[in-house]
């Protein structure tokens, strides 16, 4: 029997390939767990008090799931009605489930003791008497009472929803690779809708080719109602019956995103039904595009979000009045016409994630670790300058009239386009992003993309 590659070297590279695969292994096995050091950062911020937490009813309780994001950012445990009880004075993490009837018994995770339903009633008490302090979420109060606390003493009881509220918005590793792999499956089935789609078919079709897409790839549900409104129903913002028959010409908006564990994407493209842009679409398209990309370059650590902000007024603005859709760039009511939506928002355990404590005055700074959609668009359905707009804006009927006539008219040809284009962006140390990438945004990419042969038609 030959002796193994391993033996038959010299003896020092042999010594040297040892300690290195073991400095490896201790490595991997050292690598804190996200879950721990999450509830490590919050025992902190709660000076070391008790925290309870129920895995139902929470601040971002999940109708569909029963999961409350908020237990399952601080555990990776999904398990409905589970209680965390973190006793902060010796930092010990305890939850409290009912055992599973069938199959193998759950491993703990790790730095949590899993205890019994049962359990919870007779230590609950004792570490309540030993805190100060009991941290919540304010909607989960009656476990309190049926563990015996008089809600006399809400005194005692602090809200830690705005904690960890304080900490989402910065992702770890572990989050980082989980929205990626979301906004990677999302984009997969982007561009299979995108090949398929045609005149003729139901907005029901595009919605199912994607579903059936994304299950193929993995994916563990929707992070929001898709969102697929073609011609008229391009100009509406959340639009979700999805019912329409497209038609030659019409553009279709796709707003879409899927979860990968709880975690989600959000990715908007708009295109052609027809599989080419009209002149008019096109110039609609590229104000927004070039927007878009405007406020791409504005998402650097530093930078606030009223950076990112001006970025996309100013810009739709300019191609606004370069169209003739606007007659003054310097006045505010003109600013807001035909703006009618925020730019983007944090995404994550939700696809509207939250964000820390907001202070009048000071918005919030881009940070790395942060995930923003960036998403501009621009929308005329057909009665929109029939809107009152002199109440709504303090605009004169004078100013309103004056703009009417100069307007109206070049108005008329972009009546029923909308268009929104959104990414998902990382910011990083030296910038930014883009996650989201695999989506053709180009006008050229994307017509060359819907030339292809779809598997779906």
């Amino acid at each position: 029997m030959k002796p193994s590659t391993f033996l038959s070297l010299p003896f020092t590279k042999s010594l040297s390939l040892f300690f290195f695969s073991f400095l490896c292994a201790s490595f991997l096995s050292a690598q804190p767990d996200s879950y721990q050091v999450r509830r490590d950062k919050l025992i902190e911020k709660t000076n070391k008090d008790l925290i309870i937490m129920v895995n139902s009813g929470g601040q971002d309780f999940y109708s569909e799931s029963s999961q409350n994001v908020n237990f399952y950012y601080l555990t990776g445990i999904s398990t409905a009605d589970a209680v965390l009880v973190v006793d902060g004075k010796n930092g010990k993490s305890a939850i409290y489930r009912r055992a599973r009837p069938w199959g193998p018994p759950e491993e703990a995770p790790a730095g949590i003791e899993l205890k019994a339903t049962e359990d919870l009633a007779k230590d609950l008490p004792r570490l309540m008497a030993g805190s100060p302090v009991i941290w919540m979420e304010m909607g989960q109060l009656k476990l309190l009472e049926q563990a015996g606390f008089s809600l006399n003493r809400l005194e005692a009881i602090r809200n830690i929803t705005p904690l960890i509220n304080a900490m989402r918005p910065l992702k770890d590793e572990l989050e980082t690779g989980r929205i990626k792999k979301a906004a990677h499956i999302t984009a997969l089935g982007l561009v299979e809708a995108m090949k398929a789609t045609e005149p003729g078919m139901n907005e029901k079709d595009i919605e199912l080719i994607l579903d059936y897409t994304w299950k193929k790839l993995g994916s563990t549900g929707i992070g929001f109602g898709s969102i697929i409104g073609s011609g008229p129903n391009s100009t509406i913002i959340h639009y979700s019956t999805n019912t329409r028959t497209m038609q030659p010409g019409d553009l279709l908006v796709t707003d879409v995103g899927v979860e990968v564990d709880y975690y989600t994407a959000d990715i908007t493209r708009t295109f052609p039904v027809s599989g080419k842009f009209t002149k008019e679409q096109k110039e609609i398209y590229d104000i927004v595009l070039r927007t878009q990309k405007a406020a791409i370059e504005a998402m650097k650590p530093g930078n606030s979000v009223n950076d990112v902000h001006k970025a996309i007024t100013r810009n739709l603005n300019q191609g606004l009045y370069e169209l003739g859709l606007i007659t003054d760039t310097t006045q505010a009511w003109q600013n807001s016409i035909w703006i009618i939506h925020g730019w983007g928002h944090h995404i994550g355990l939700a696809v509207h994630d939250v964000s820390g404590i907001t202070v009048p005055g000071k918005p919030e700074v881009l940070e790395p670790g942060m995930i923003y959609t960036v998403e501009p668009g621009l929308y005329f359905p057909e009665k929109h300058l029939e809107r009152d707009f002199t109440r709504m804006r303090n605009v004169t009927e004078e100013q309103w009239k004056a703009f009417l006539e100069k307007v109206e008219p070049l108005f008329k040809k972009y009546v029923n386009i909308g268009v929104r284009i959104e990414d998902d962006v990382l910011i990083t140390p030296s910038g930014n992003e883009i996650i989201t990438g695999e989506v053709p945004k180009e006008i050229a990419d994307i017509e060359a993309l819907m030339k292809q042969k779809s598997k779906f038609n």
